[in-house]
């Protein structure tokens, strides 16, 4: 996968890798889970800063980066995404699942 790098760089919240692999190419999105998503639920704000940045769709996978963060306890990262434009209706969707 071209975008094996990115994968590994934001896994690990390497913003600098993860800055430079978008400056230079890499893609947003891949098969399987979207990197915002993995970057979100690790807390990662400075690496959903840069995805965001660069493209990354806020409300991929019905939401699910925004659900992440809301369920790990990742404030900071729950913000920004809803001020780049994520559905706040994924945090009730995790609100209510909780309740269940």
């Amino acid at each position: 996968c071209d975008n094996l790098a990115l994968y590994e760089a934001f896994k690990q919240g390497n913003v600098k890798l993860v800055e430079y692999l978008l400056q230079h190419g890499a893609q947003t999105e891949r098969l399987g889970e979207a990197p915002l998503t993995v970057a979100a639920r690790g807390g990662y704000l400075n690496v959903v800063n840069e995805l965001v940045e660069h493209g990354a769709i806020v409300d991929v996978d019905r939401g699910e980066p925004l659900r992440c963060a809301v369920q790990e306890g990742h404030q900071a990262v729950a913000d920004r995404l809803v001020a780049a434009g994520a559905d706040p209706s994924a945090i009730r969707a995790t609100k209510r699942s909780r309740r269940s």
